[in-house]
């Protein structure tokens, strides 16, 4: 190199700063190809290239597990072709080989940050309260209500008994909570709190749905509006108006209820993914990734709240996540010792067979003496 021509100079030092993926042989390697790093670069990465060999059959690249380029001929290379969302994003490379069924697959995660800008959440209709407002509870522990899906009749079986509420059960709750002294909140009240930068009612109550169907806008939304009361949705954005097994609303729809000033929308991650069987890279794209649509489409969120899915956490999920800049996480089930902490919000299972007399029992044991 030191009696090299220069434009061999330049070349090379093009060449060695490329992201490859290389099919040399290397002697612990367990596949044809070397895997690039499984970390997050800051910025576009620039093209990836994956170097000759007559036994791979093609290369897929995914962007946000969306396929962007599928490649057959040498160099399989991916120019850059893609829009990133403001956050963590993933490249997925896929090469497969003639005589593999199986593909060897390796992840690259990019962070983008502030690539798009985002207006201003909706204002709330609720109040903010004063640091001097206490709350009446003997105990540490802030009811959260959990509830998912709604429907006008509830099937008899077992699991529908437990997911779904009825129309009519559900404004019973309301009713009866409102009747007997509860204040619903949002997420952000409860923040203001544990900062010491706000007060909350003598009994304060956040209700949450999990899972975004649609019946939280055809059927539970119409409820909040007639009491005129917040409540908390959160979402898995990468099914935002798709069909599963349920519908779930639009973001149209999202729009129109958080513009109300009673929805606040959250997040369930971005597809509903079990983060405590993922690695930090992952959790941070799970996590970034559902913000990051989340905002886009209805503007910067002042608060960040994540519910995990089947609260599957551990001491490792807690920190990524709160290193992702959420700010709350719900984590799990309340038992009569629980305790409400931000990083440990635990919630109460409501379903069709917990009649409104058992919702305040149930209330009243987890915050009374």
């Amino acid at each position: 190199m030191n009696k090299a021509h220069y434009k061999i100079v330049e070349l090379y030092n093009q060449i060695i700063t490329e992201n490859w993926i290389s099919t040399d042989k290397i002697a612990e390697a367990t596949s044809p190809y070397i895997k690039l790093q499984e970390e997050i670069t800051i910025g576009n990465p620039g093209e990836f290239l994956v170097s000759y060999d007559e036994g791979i059959e093609f290369v897929e690249y995914k962007f946000n597990d969306e396929s962007i380029q599928k490649s057959y001929r040498f160099p399989f290379k991916l120019e850059e072709v893609y829009n990133g969302k403001n956050g963590i994003n993933k490249i997925k490379v896929i090469v497969k080989l003639k005589e593999k069924e199986v593909p060897y697959v390796q992840e690259y995660y990019i962070d983008f940050k502030d690539i798009v800008k985002v207006g201003e959440r909706s204002e709330r209709l609720t109040p903010d309260y004063p640091v001097d407002m206490q709350i009446a509870y003997e105990k540490p522990y802030i009811p959260v209500l959990m509830y998912h899906e709604f429907k006008d009749v509830v099937g008899e079986s077992d699991s529908e008994q437990s997911i779904c509420v009825s129309t009519g059960l559900f404004e019973e709750h309301i009713k009866t909570l409102l009747d007997n002294g509860y204040t619903p909140i949002h997420f952000k009240n409860l923040e203001s709190y544990f900062e010491q930068k706000g007060g909350l009612p003598e009994k304060p109550i956040i209700i949450t749905t999990d899972d975004g169907y649609l019946s939280n806008y055809t059927i539970a939304y119409p409820l909040l509006e007639k009491y005129n009361i917040p409540a908390t949705y959160f979402i898995t954005s990468a099914y935002v108006g798709i069909d599963t097994t349920m519908p779930h609303f639009t973001w149209e729809q999202a729009k129109e209820m958080e513009e109300s000033g009673l929805v606040d929308i959250q997040s369930h991650t971005h597809g509903h993914a079990l983060l405590d069987e993922l690695s930090e890279n992952e959790v941070f794209y799970q996590t970034s990734m559902s913000f990051a649509r989340i905002e886009e489409e209805l503007g910067k969120r002042d608060v960040k709240v994540l519910a995990y899915p089947q609260f599957q956490h551990n001491k490792k999920t807690i920190k990524w996540v709160k290193e992702v800049g959420i700010n709350l996480q719900v984590t799990n089930l309340a038992k009569l010792k629980s305790i409400t902490k931000p990083l440990d919000i635990k919630r109460i299972h409501v379903a069709n067979t917990t009649s409104s007399q058992q919702l305040l029992e149930m209330i009243q044991k987890l915050t009374m003496k």
